[in-house]
């Protein structure tokens, strides 16, 4: 009688195991389907991004040539700007350094601009500052 309990214990150790094999069968066939999928998505992505690659860079290029172009009128006006006015500009820590007047405020931080401050500006002769925020203000 012995011998059966034995051989009852082993086959009783030996399902749980097969299970376990059939569990870690599945969860890898599982696994290989998910591995085959994501190939068969990131060839074709591959695919798609190849194709559009050659517009892509015709576009860059047509981006880059209007940054030159932009770039060159900048430069342009940034030189018809006094040199005291670029280096007032070029101090300025906050962005954007300038604010527009609107209805006598500054644009930035909405502080009334001062009476004397309205007339500065109406001259033009020398820059004006907003005396809460400190940008340079420009007339609408």
């Amino acid at each position: 009688m012995g011998g059966g309990l034995a051989a009852g214990a082993v086959v009783l150790e030996i399902k749980p195991r097969a299970q376990r094999v059939r569990v870690v069968e599945l969860v890898g066939a599982v696994a290989l389907q998910a591995v085959r999928e994501a190939t068969a998505q990131l060839e074709a992505t591959r695919r798609q991004s190849t194709s559009k690659e050659p517009a892509l860079r015709r576009e860059l290029k047509a981006w880059g040539a209007e940054l030159a172009e932009v770039e060159a009128e900048r430069d342009g006006i940034w030189e018809q700007v006094p040199p005291k006015a670029q280096a007032a500009y070029s101090r300025m820590r906050m962005q954007p350094p300038v604010a527009q007047v609107l209805n006598n405020q500054c644009s930035a931080c909405r502080v009334t601009v001062t009476s004397s401050g309205m007339q500065m500006l109406r001259k033009g002769d020398e820059l004006v500052h907003c005396e809460h925020c400190g940008r340079i203000l420009v007339r609408d």
